[in-house]
């Protein structure tokens, strides 16, 4: 009965702390879907960093098989009186 009689006491204070304390709410609210959605993009990227670098490796593999096949290993064979 003494907590409900202290509480009541001065409902304009407590009114002013429940208003504060919503827009605190709804800022924090709003910052998080923010970083939230920032976070989000940041993991997109990363994840077309890592394609765009795998995809480079590929293409390089590719380029430089295609470049080994090209060289011609045999060693030349001379005349008989040339070494």
């Amino acid at each position: 009965m003494e907590k409900l009689k202290r509480i009541s006491a001065n409902p304009v204070a407590l009114a002013n702390k429940n208003k504060t304390l919503e827009d605190q709410l709804s800022r924090l609210t709003a910052s998080n879907k923010l970083l939230t959605e920032e976070n989000e993009q940041l993991k997109d990227g990363s994840t077309k960093d890592w394609f765009i670098l795998g995809a480079s490796v590929s293409l390089g593999s590719l380029l430089f098989g295609l470049l080994i096949t090209r060289i011609n290993w045999k060693r030349k064979r001379h005349s008989w009186g040339e070494f």
